[in-house]
């Protein structure tokens, strides 16, 4: 994985100034982590046309959870062995995976992540300590690029996948708790689009912690 590209992030600032579909320029001067934050704010806020800008097609994402019942399987979950029904078990070992292809796919598997409410309901209100220090809202996290040598042990489990990532990609790492109970970790691939001059997300690996 590379460093962020300071001349990129340039490039990338006067596209947030001109473009109403661009990204804000306080964040594009951020790199990977700026644009990993309005992707997990696009997911907060439901706002369906901001995350597939920032999307890359296809796009992986693994770990999240739903009940047990119809809809998670039809999101790729599988059925519980005991047939129970509206079950939240957040087992990390699991969680749902999803691949969505093209634009065309892209929607459905949207609102199967939105469903996700302990991933949804956790994500910090834009503010994140490491930047403003501000602990007002009840969720709050740390954010930043990170090694594939160096990722939380909760996201030990991904190794496999980071292994097989391009050089280009950049990975960035959130840790987001309420500090009563849940704490989620999220592992954010970002990957260059340069016929676009920007960057997107392009794989997305999730852990999901409640402890009482």
């Amino acid at each position: 994985m590379r460093l962020w590209n300071s001349s990129f992030a340039v490039v990338l600032a006067v596209l947030g100034h001109t473009s109403p579909a661009s990204c804000a320029a306080a964040e594009v001067l951020n790199g990977p982590v700026g644009f990993a934050k309005l992707w997990l704010e696009a997911l907060r806020t439901d706002d369906l046309k901001r995350l597939k800008e920032l999307s890359a097609l296809p796009i992986t994402i693994k770990g999240f959870n739903l009940p047990s019942g119809p809809e998670a399987i039809a999101c790729g979950g599988k059925p519980r062995r005991d047939g129970l029904v509206g079950v939240s078990a957040y087992d990390p070992r699991g969680g749902i995976e999803l691949v969505i292809p093209d634009d065309a796919a892209f929607e459905r598997g949207y609102q199967c992540l939105r469903q996700d409410n302990m991933l949804v309901h956790y994500i910090p209100e834009v503010r994140w300590p490491r930047d403003r220090h501000d602990y007002r809202d009840s969720n709050v996290g740390e954010i930043g690029l990170v090694k594939s040598t160096r990722l939380a042990r909760r996201l030990q489990r991904y190794r496999g996948d980071v292994r097989k990532l391009p050089p280009e990609d950049f990975l960035v790492q959130a840790r987001m708790t309420d500090n009563n109970g849940v704490t989620n970790h999220v592992l954010l691939v970002l990957t260059p689009a340069p016929s676009e001059g920007t960057i997107k997300v392009r794989g997305v690996y999730i852990d999901e912690l409640f402890e009482e």
